[in-house]
């Protein structure tokens, strides 16, 4: 090739020669420009790390310094989000007759998730002003807890006269996802709807009362102020109540489950509740004298797939009337619980034989009936149903399961199982 040839070739590389040096000479600036970027940006990555490990280290450490100062029990771990510490297993068992007024913290460190918060009375007072001092301990651990999000606050062992709260502001908070009451007085839960304004009382909300000997109405839950339908209710236990009306289970109603047994014999249902039962609760766990009561409404009818009866006794199935007595068949319910947690004598194939005789007669298109007993002959009795014949004749799409009753729990109680 000679020299013209070439230079003529060089000439024509000439505009990607200058390219190439064009880029060369941006890209080293612009590849250290990035790997300094890089590097500010892992420095600050770990000092947010670092910030947040040590705001995590301190509100721990305040946290459980608030718990010990109350003289509870915390199971805890958590994370931290801006200023608010969410904790996944963060339970405080606060016993209030072992701390006095002064020790207890004005306010909880942090705004957090409080998965159970569970406030102890203790032994009743002996004097009025000892229950004064206590209402004033329970109004400052409320108050502490204010800006907290309780997903179960329970008070338990505040079966005492309690004076109407004074004339003060009330504690403004978010309504938790659950109540409970156990071994409480009416005036104590009535102290309680006027010392605490619940906010978003359109909430669903479930409520318990449990356990409470002097309980005779539950007019003193409309103090709580609860205005949308409860989600779920429980009473039991409560052997004094006289009549289980009141505006919030009246006018609102239950919308999903409701629990109605261990009440005493006497006990009025009103039509209303009767109505609100019947339209809106989905699962209902009740003793065979309730729902006697309920069937001597005229025109109750149950929607719900899922009823559970409480046998107090075998004898109460001889009492209950006879469903010509009765006025309607319960056509929806597809699953019926038949359960008797003191049994006093052994289950037997004449009291199994005997159960599904009254289910038949009373309730139609019966998918399941679950006989929860405390038998010791489980085996037996399921090759005796499985077997037998009578049954497939007077409820020819159920079938009937034999279990072990398990001890009735806040957590059982809350589960239906086939």
């Amino acid at each position: 090739m000679g020299w013209w040839e070439t230079f003529k070739d060089t000439f024509k590389q000439l505009p990607y020669l200058a390219l190439i040096k064009a880029h060369r000479l941006f890209l080293y600036p612009a590849i250290f420009i990035l790997a300094v970027a890089l590097v500010v940006v892992l420095i600050s990555l770990t000092s947010t790390k670092s910030t947040k490990v040590d705001e995590y280290t301190k509100s721990r450490e305040e946290i459980i310094a608030f718990n010990q100062a109350c003289g509870g029990r915390l199971r805890y771990s958590a994370w931290i989000d801006d200023s608010t510490v969410y904790t996944e297993k963060n339970s405080f068992h606060i016993h209030l007759k072992e701390i006095s007024l002064n020790d207890l913290p004005k306010t909880v460190p942090f705004p957090m998730y409080v998965s159970s918060l569970h406030i102890y009375g203790g032994s009743a007072p002996s004097t009025p002003t000892e229950t004064t001092e206590l209402a004033n301990k329970l109004a400052r651990v409320l108050e502490a807890f204010r800006h907290c999000y309780i997903k179960h606050l329970e008070l338990r062992n505040f079966d005492i006269e309690f004076a109407p709260a004074p004339a003060t502001p009330r504690i403004r908070r978010q309504t938790p996802g659950a109540i409970t009451f156990y071994e409480t007085s009416s005036s104590f839960i009535s102290w309680f709807g006027e010392s605490v304004q619940l906010l978003c009382p359109n909430r669903k909300l479930a409520l318990n009362l449990m356990y409470s000997a002097n309980i005779k109405s539950l007019e003193c839950l409309d103090s709580l102020g609860i205005a949308g339908p409860i989600k779920t209710l429980l009473v039991m236990d409560l052997p004094n109540l006289e009549s289980l009306g009141c505006r919030v289970l009246n006018n609102t109603g239950v919308a999903h489950k409701i629990y109605l047994f261990n009440l005493s014999s006497k006990v009025e249902v009103p039509a209303s509740l009767a109505r609100n039962i019947e339209s809106q609760a989905r699962n209902i766990q009740i003793g065979f004298d309730i729902y006697t009561k309920l069937t001597m409404h005229k025109g109750f009818c149950l929607n719900s797939p899922y009823l559970s009866l409480v046998l107090e006794t075998y004898e109460e199935l001889c009492s209950h009337p006879n469903p010509e007595d009765l006025g309607t068949r319960n056509p929806y319910v597809t699953h019926i619980y038949v359960s008797q947690p003191d049994a006093p004598q052994e289950t037997t194939k004449e009291v199994v034989t005997q159960i599904v005789e009254w289910v038949a007669t009373r309730f139609s298109d019966v998918g399941y009936v679950t006989i929860r007993s405390n038998t010791l002959n489980l085996p037996g009795l399921q090759s005796f149903i499985d077997q037998a014949v009578f049954y497939k004749e007077r409820l020819p799409i159920a079938k009937i399961i034999i279990k072990q009753l398990q001890p009735y729990t806040i957590d059982s109680l809350t589960t239906f199982d086939v």
